[in-house]
């Protein structure tokens, strides 16, 4: 799934209108980090429509950036049942009030918030794309049946810049509570959901191109490069090596790229999910292809 989201002006109109149909005024704070992004992205939009370009400050990055994952969460809460709307707003409520207003300003200790910020957005990307996933307060993150497939999603959020080992250390983590799943519920398939958000920027830098065509370039290729890294060293890394014992369980990685991004002076916020086998061989394509043809709606 690739996405551009360019109407700035659109985004908030479209979250201050639901904000007020599910009646949301008085339970966010005024305080929070929601209201704090909706104004500066409303000033960005002003900006944009008088001067036709666009100044790069790290807090205009990181509204737009949390404009568009508050629309999402919004959206999915209009879609939800009354069982999962229970669990979302526990976890929204819980959780989301209390995160950074700036990734950057994240440690490992104020983290949380933005980590269930993604597992959030991942659901709505999930459910928005016609499928029934299910939310959790103390189990998986996110559960899917998908015809004869049950799957778990455990999603991580690799806190550490440029940090292969952060990023493996995450998968291990993951691998290891889908396998403790395993003695308590019944599945088919584990799933884990990677972030690279904090990955790539921990919010201090922006991309420039000169196209959306570029754009896409830039991101598939680092995104392969990553990809690619974590695959050749399955066999060698410590911490990915029980994933050829596990492949049968856990045969598959959803990695999510989520940035700003200046195409013409013009700010995009780029949203694009990739899928990737665990296989350390080519024999074991046909588990793969089972997760690729479930997913199809999600990544075509």
């Amino acid at each position: 799934m690739n996405n551009l989201y360019l109407n700035i002006e659109q985004l908030v109109i479209d979250i201050r209108n639901t904000i007020n149909e599910l009646g949301l005024e008085d339970k966010i704070p005024k305080s929070s980090w929601i209201y704090a992004s909706i104004s500066n992205t409303e000033i960005c939009f002003k900006q944009i429509k008088k001067t036709g370009g666009w100044k790069y400050s790290g807090i205009n990055h990181t509204s737009i950036c949390n404009c568009y994952s508050i629309k999402k969460i919004l959206d999915t809460i209009k879609l939800l049942d009354n069982t999962n709307k229970k669990v979302f707003y526990n976890k929204f409520k819980k959780n989301i009030f209390d995160a950074e207003f700036m990734s950057i300003n994240e440690n490992t200790n104020t983290n949380q918030g933005r980590n269930v910020l993604f597992e959030l957005t991942l659901f709505n990307t999930f459910i928005s794309r016609g499928y029934h996933p299910i939310l959790s307060n103390n189990n998986e993150d996110i559960s899917i049946e998908i015809g004869n497939n049950k799957y778990i999603i455990e999603c991580k959020r690799p806190f550490k810049t440029n940090d292969f080992n952060n990023i493996y250390r995450n998968i291990n983590i993951a691998r290891k509570q889908i396998n403790n799943r395993r003695k308590k519920t019944n599945f088919d398939y584990g799933i884990i959901a990677l972030s690279t958000e904090r990955f790539f920027n921990k919010g201090n830098k922006f991309l420039s191109f000169n196209s959306e065509v570029e754009a896409r370039d830039f991101i598939n290729r680092k995104m392969a490069e990553l990809i690619n890294k974590i695959n050749s060293n399955i066999v060698k890394e410590p911490e990915l090596k029980c994933l050829i014992r596990d492949y049968y369980l856990i045969p598959a990685i959803f990695f999510n790229f989520k940035d700003i991004a200046l195409i013409n002076s013009r700010p995009y916020v780029v949203d694009m999910l990739y899928l990737s086998s665990t296989r350390y061989n080519n024999n074991s394509m046909d588990i793969f292809n089972i997760i690729q043809n479930d997913f199809k709606k999600l990544i075509p």
